[in-house]
């Protein structure tokens, strides 16, 4: 039988003193049942639910079975599922060795010499304490917390699920106060997924577009298995092929694909060497460039493909993060480095990617792309042979061109020393090389600030250009040396020193350059200095770069920044917004570049079915004004087992929030617990649609109700997930049978039954099922979860029932049913 632990801690909160009602239902009047069969009862045993706490720390839940004596046996596979992570071997082997095999045994026979049991009957909790010696030692494991959930029992997908984001933007340029407008043409960018079979079936992934001067236009799609265990993703359609190394070009390609994808399905293993300065956008974009954590230049970008070392004002002698926003709103940050990072795999560790199909060369989000006719493919192959040993090999080939490269990461009490060497074999030219040689001494400061060398020796044949015919390509420099240093230095100054050399071909000059940066924080400020200079190649210059940052508070900043090669000096006002219910952010920023004012806007807001945002741009270069006005708004459709909602965002995955009707229309508010407050909530729109924010990491959405009926059980309220690659789940919030059932039970002489368990039968009613009642000291009756209908009352030890009750179709909540008296006359 199974009994609700929420009535269990209801029926111990009302021991002594609860308050009387006054309405008193005719019962039928039964023999009174004797002493006997009230301890006859209180031996009935119940199967429950409940905490399990190791030390006084939260473990998870436990099945047990107990008897209102107070006594408990416990679910032993359960108990040790549990604890294994967390006690020794040897006290785990103990406890199974106690159960001599039994699936339920008692605290008294689990309990040994490092471990004791105790069931609280009054908290309905189950506790263990162990000495220090039974702890276990672990290795972390951030993959088993997180697919795990710290515990949590884990809510599976829906097994159908649907979901889209729709972002409409529109651009305005004009001059002065809206003087010769020009509106461009509206656009629509849509992402979304299907899936079928949760997180072990079959997803589709798709994106496109429509311009209000065009038609709609595909942008990508892709169907994809994922091998969970294995990290294996197995995809057909559009693909982007992972890329190891320095040398592999990006490439987009329709065709097929299986890829070791750590980063992606098991996150928090991310063993994937990162490849040297590039970034690809499928579509216009707003990048932010940070240099040592300030804010040095808002971009906006183009879809294609970018060599990072283009960008003037970066030279990689800093650490630099793009935080990049697309059309659809999604944003992703990037710490990116132009110094070739080379990592160690853990012995018998491998990553790999295999990719045939035909190339894209063309397309964009507003324009169905178009492909080549041959065939291409791309693969790498990686391994950790030893702890100290990594060794990879990666091709890319297409009838014209092959690629071939190597690789190869040491590690030793020096340093991690790296190779990588590459081929280009075009057929109507010679073989071109390229070799990478890397160093790496890394350590933590005294403040836990990365302190260290890295230092980047390369050398590449002229007309070196993977995949690309070699005419098109001119390679200026022989060869390069890149050095970096960074360390703390005294009074806090942290500094970075860089230097460089590149040896040039034909007419231009070899190239020297070399760069400082100084930061410092003074209590709330952080001052940072950069100073740059390069001598020979295409232009010899020194400049300078200056930034101070304030926080204002939590969420709000202010910086002002200095840049002597644009002349460029500017201030900002920013208030970071979380993605929370009516939520808003802005960043504002005011300053002069090159002969004329700046100024920036941003303007965005979070609210419960959509997000909105409006930025303007204003420049007046050499008496040249331009504004730029660019606004837009986001929402979501999620659809999971037959039910339809509608929120911000829905193409990660969503969780649809499902009041009952008996709430009234009481609206309910969800939230994660990566959120900062409540990210949705139900309304005259239907139900809440909270959205997932990363697949594959444990989650958990949690929910409230605001004016929900007295005495009105929600259910769980929560659900604990880790979804897949495209995850739709339904948590229904109520039920018909929400309410809670109150009354008194007294013996024929007026005594209350103390301490008495019994069951309310259905005689009537639709959705009305056997449910479990007990009483206090007090006589106070409860029992929760009840659905509208007629009722018998029966208590254990008596094939009698003690009357019968209704529940009312219309309620919602508390039900007082009196007194029921177990003998004499009806009360």
């Amino acid at each position: 039988m199974s009994v609700s632990l929420a009535a269990l801690i209801a029926a111990a909160a009302l021991n002594g003193g609860a308050q009387e009602f006054a309405a008193t239902p005719a019962v039928q009047t039964v023999p009174a049942v004797p002493v006997a069969g009230v301890a006859a009862a209180q031996d009935q045993r119940f199967r429950l639910s409940i905490s399990l706490s190791l030390n006084g720390a939260y473990v998870g839940d436990v099945p047990v079975e107990a008897s209102l004596a107070g006594d408990a046996s416990v679910e032993v596979a359960r108990l040790v599922e549990l604890l294994r992570p967390l006690v020794a071997p040897e006290v785990i082997d103990g406890l199974v060795a106690r159960s001599a095999g039994a699936g339920m045994a008692s605290t008294s026979v689990l309990s040994g010499p490092d471990l004791t049991l105790t069931f609280d009957q009054a908290a309905l909790a189950l506790s263990a304490q162990i000495t220090a010696d039974a702890r276990a030692l672990n290795r972390l494991s951030l993959i088993d917390a997180t697919r795990q959930g710290g515990g949590a029992r884990l809510t599976p997908p829906s097994n159908r699920a649907f979901g889209i984001t729709v972002a409409l933007n529109t651009q305005i340029e004009h001059e002065g106060f809206l003087n010769d407008l020009v509106r461009e043409p509206a656009e629509v960018a849509i992402r979304g997924f299907g899936n079928v079979g949760g997180v072990d079936g079959l997803n589709l992934a798709f994106e496109t577009g429509y311009r209000e001067d065009g038609d709609f236009a595909r942008r990508r799609t892709t169907l994809f298995y994922d091998d969970v265990p294995r990290a294996i993703r197995y995809a057909l359609g559009d693909v982007d092929p992972e890329t190891l190394g320095a040398y592999q070009a990006p490439i987009s390609l329709a065709g097929l694909s299986i890829e070791r994808l750590y980063q992606e399905i098991q996150p928090y293993r991310n063993v994937r060497p990162s490849g040297r300065g590039q970034l690809t956008l499928e579509s216009a974009s707003r990048v932010e460039v940070l240099v040592n954590g300030v804010v040095q230049q808002t971009l906006r970008l183009g879809p294609g493909r970018y060599d990072l070392r283009d960008f003037p004002f970066l030279d990689g002698y800093n650490d630099v993060q793009l935080v990049v926003e697309d059309d659809t709103g999604r944003r992703e940050v990037s710490s990116i480095s132009f110094f070739s990072d080379i990592e160690l795999l853990e012995p018998g560790v491998s990553i790999f990617s295999a990719s045939l199909g035909v190339q894209q060369e063309s397309g964009g989000f507003f324009e169905d792309p178009e492909y080549g006719d041959d065939l291409v493919f791309s693969g790498f192959y990686q391994r950790g042979v030893t702890d100290a040993l990594t060794l990879g090999a990666a091709s890319q080939i297409n009838p014209e061109n092959a690629l071939f490269a190597g690789q190869a990461a040491y590690a030793t009490r020096f340093g991690v020393f790296g190779i990588q060497a590459a081929l280009d074999i075009n057929e109507d030219d010679d073989t071109e090389q390229a070799l990478l040689l890397t160093w790496r001494l890394f350590g933590l400061s005294e403040s836990g600030r990365q302190s260290g060398v890295q230092v980047d020796f390369e050398a590449v044949s002229e007309g070196f250009s993977p995949m690309l015919p070699t005419a098109t390509t001119f390679n200026a420099n022989e060869w390069e040396v890149d050095a970096r240093y960074q360390t703390e230095l005294p009074l806090g100054v942290f500094a970075t020193l860089g230097a460089g050399y590149s040896r040039s071909r034909g007419p231009f000059d070899d190239q020297k350059r070399a760069t400082l940066a100084l930061s410092r924080s003074f209590g709330r400020f952080s001052l940072g200095l950069n100073l740059e200079h390069r001598d020979g190649g295409f232009s010899d210059e020194s400049r300078i770069g200056l930034s101070i940052s304030v926080p204002l508070g939590e969420r709000m900043s202010a910086r002002a920044r200095y840049n002597s090669s644009r002349d460029e000096a500017v201030v900002e006002l920013d208030r970071r917004a979380y993605d929370s219910l009516d939520e808003f952010g802005y960043r504002v920023a005011l300053g002069t570049s090159e002969g004329g004012p700046l100024a920036n806007a941003d303007l965005e807001y979070f609210g419960n079915r959509f997000r909105a945002r409006v930025t303007h741009d204003y420049s007046d270069a050499d008496g040249f004004e331009t504004q730029v006005t660019n606004a837009g708004v986001t929402f979501g459709i999620g659809w999971a087992d037959g039910r339809l909602a509608l929120g911000r965002e829905a193409d990660r995955g969503f969780v649809i929030v499902d009041p009952h009707p008996t709430l009234g229309g009481a609206p309910v508010f969800a939230r994660s617990r990566s959120t900062f407050g409540d990210t949705a909530r139900s309304g005259a729109l239907g139900p809440a649609l909270a959205p997932l924010q990363r697949p594959y990491a444990y989650d958990s959405i949690e929910v409230r109700v605001e004016d929900a009926p007295d005495g009105y059980d929600i259910g769980a309220g929560r659900i604990d997930v880790v979804p897949g690659a495209a995850s739709g789940y339904v948590l229904p919030i109520g039920s018909a049978a929400s309410n809670t059932v109150m009354g008194r039970l007294v013996q024929a002489d007026g005594e209350p039954a103390a301490l008495v368990g019994g069951v309310l039968k259905p005689v009537s009613g639709q959705e009305a099922v056997e449910t479990s009642f007990f009483t206090n000291r007090t006589g106070r009756l409860v029992a929760q979860q009840v659905a509208p209908g007629r009722y018998q009352v029966f208590v254990f030890g008596s094939d009698t029932p003690v009357g019968e009750i209704e529940v009312p179709e219309d309620s919602a909540g508390m039900v007082d049913i009196g007194t029921l008296t177990y003998g004499g006359d009806t009360q």
